[in-house]
């Protein structure tokens, strides 16, 4: 066999039709999903090997190692994030790329709406041309024909179907005209109906990891925690953190692959990223000096173990998957000091809380909290050579909203939203 180089690297998934099988036959690239990626890496692929206690009659005897079972705990998997990839036509519903499908995985559901066009209104209530897909809790993208390529995604807070007047939760920074385009946005959520039980569905995925002719790893039965990080002047990056209930390894060999990776390029964070930070409720349009941005997800997908490996299936001791308790938070470096957010800790002020990069359609993203307290108190800190203050904010669900069809998305804790 030829030395082949370290960094060659080949990922797919695969949605399970059953917990812990991969694509019938091994057709990979029939079935499978070949995708960009930052890190595939196999090296905690490993089977637990137990010692042999039974007693011997010498010291240095040694007995084989039992095998043991072959769960994973880490696999680590770094994928770019980024928008819908493409600009959406008119009327149409955006398609869920593969990422989408990935994220839909480590969230649990997830809406795509349509793309269409203002009439005129006013920043704050944009009039759409069409009613289709639109609702309260609806994310849109609304780009002002003088101002190209700069998409700026808001949330729907109120509708009104008849007059087709959407009330947003924060003004735009330009008033909509006619012709305006809106475009449409994948918006994937928190459903905890979803992730308690990985069987319902099921929603359980295969990976494959090729790094050669013979370094090649199928995991089958697996869920994946997820983490977003947005470093200063840079792509922002989604790391896996992938568990998996069994693998397989010695009787593989790449797959020939016809399919060309799915994704995109993002953009380095900083040129057009912004946050928002309002009191809930009010609608006006606040942006901050911001040194960093960190978020955890709040999201604790946890295996469910046993001493049974079902049967018909590769789920060696493990039944399948639930989610635990976590918090969904973000925590946010702003300059200059400013000492009111003591103000608003004491107070048990809510804010909204939205992460987002402005950018032309098929790039531009936005992470949303619709509903957060401060639970730290505030501190003060120097970032970039100047005085600032360090906030975290915990998410709460969203308060009821009867007008609401889709309940989940609109009492979400996070949603991530690519446009």
């Amino acid at each position: 066999m030829a030395i082949q180089h370290p960094f060659k690297s080949w990922l797919a998934f695969f949605p399970e039709t059953t917990q812990g099988d991969p694509p019938a036959g091994g057709d990979w690239d029939g079935e499978g999903t070949l995708i960009d990626h930052l890190e595939a890496d196999p090296s905690s692929i490993t089977q637990s090997l137990i010692e042999d206690a039974t007693l011997n009659f010498r010291a240095k005897t040694k007995r084989a190692k039992i095998k043991g079972l072959r769960n994973i705990e880490g696999v680590k998997v770094g994928l770019n994030w980024h928008g819908a990839e493409v600009a959406t036509p008119d009327t149409q519903q955006v398609a869920q790329t593969p990422l989408a499908q990935i994220l839909e995985h480590c969230m649990g559901a997830q809406q795509r709406s349509y793309s269409t066009t203002c009439t005129g209104g006013t920043a704050a209530i944009p009039i759409l041309n069409a009613t289709t897909g639109v609702d309260e809790g609806v994310f849109l993208g609304f780009e002002d024909a003088d101002d190209p390529g700069r998409v700026h995604i808001r949330r729907i807070v109120s509708w009104d179907s008849g007059t087709k007047a959407a009330t947003l939760d924060q003004a735009l920074p330009f008033t909509p005209a006619a012709a305006d385009k809106v475009h449409g946005t994948i918006m994937t959520y928190i459903d905890e109906d979803v992730l308690e039980d990985s069987e319902a569905g099921p929603y359980t995925f295969s990976w494959r990891i090729e790094k050669g002719e013979e370094a090649v790893w199928d995991i089958v039965g697996s869920k994946a925690n997820f983490a977003l990080s947005f470093p200063r002047n840079a792509p922002p990056r989604i790391d896996l953190t992938i568990m998996a209930a069994n693998w397989f390894h010695e009787t593989l060999v790449k797959e020939t692959w016809t399919q060309t990776p799915a994704g995109k390029a993002p953009l380095a964070i900083g040129p057009e990223t912004k946050v928002f930070l309002q009191t809930y409720g009010t609608y006006t349009d606040n942006t901050y000096c911001t040194s960093s941005y960190a978020m955890e997800p709040g999201i604790a997908i946890m295996p469910i173990d046993t001493v049974v490996t079902k049967e018909g299936s590769n789920m060696q001791g493990r039944c399948g998957y639930t989610i635990g308790q976590a918090d969904t938070t973000a925590t946010v470096q702003l300059v200059p000091f400013d000492n009111d957010w003591e103000t608003v800790l004491q107070a048990n002020g809510f804010r909204v809380l939205r992460y987002a990069e402005v950018a032309q359609a098929g790039k531009a993203w936005a992470i949303h909290m619709s509903r957060c307290e401060i639970t730290e108190t505030p501190k003060h800190g120097v970032y970039s050579n100047a005085q600032g203050v360090n906030v975290k904010f915990t998410a709460h669900e969203d308060l009821e909203n009867t007008n609401a069809a889709n309940a989940k998305l609109w009492r979400s804790t996070l949603v991530l939203v690519q446009a």
